[in-house]
């Protein structure tokens, strides 16, 4: 296996995790921020990291448009997010609709999805996110009176930062990336 991690992060998490990915198989690592058009021809297999935003996948429009142009190379993705790993009151269903709406199921049904829990950091988030969150946090508190889903995303979240990286969760990944792109 030749393989490449191609990431993209705002606040860090994600890359942590991109590095330990590439650290752990001993191969390249690229960053989408530094080199947008990368294209990994010469490779047999490629991780993707992005982190969820509003319920979308950042940088899927890039592993959409390098799986499109290199049909031949494996991919597997890797997203993650603020919410808990799955359990019972996030469960796991929530991250694969996440994750389907930026890859849908009837152009992306055999893509390998995994789950990382990340964190938060309000102070790195840019001006348009931080006012977004603001109202988040806002709509949050309301609804978190009924709602113990809302009550836990808002006690996570609202004091501006917190870190969940746990790299024992990826080894759903790399058992993956044994058995099946050898």
């Amino acid at each position: 296996m030749h393989p490449v991690i191609v990431f993209t992060s705002q606040t860090g998490f994600t890359r942590r995790y991109a590095e330990y990915i590439a650290n752990r198989l001993d191969c390249p690592l690229v960053n989408l921020a530094d080199n947008p058009r990368f294209d990994p021809e010469g490779y047999d297999a490629v991780v993707f990291c992005g982190w969820f935003h509003a319920a979308s996948l950042k940088g899927a429009d890039w592993a959409r448009r390098a799986m499109a142009a290199r049909p031949e190379i494996s991919f597997a993705v890797v997203g993650v997010g603020a919410t808990p790993m799955p359990c019972n009151l996030w469960p796991e269903s929530e991250h694969i609709a996440a994750f389907r709406r930026s890859f849908p199921e009837k152009d992306y049904s055999d893509l390998a999805f995994f789950y990382a829990q990340g964190g938060f950091d309000f102070d790195r988030l840019g001006l348009p996110d931080k006012l977004a969150m603001r109202l988040f946090f806002k709509m949050q508190r309301k609804q978190a009176e009924t709602d113990p889903q809302a009550a836990d995303m808002l006690r996570h979240m609202e004091p501006g930062y917190f870190d969940a990286v746990n790299f024992a969760c990826l080894e759903k990944l790399f058992a993956y990336l044994s058995d099946s792109m050898g």
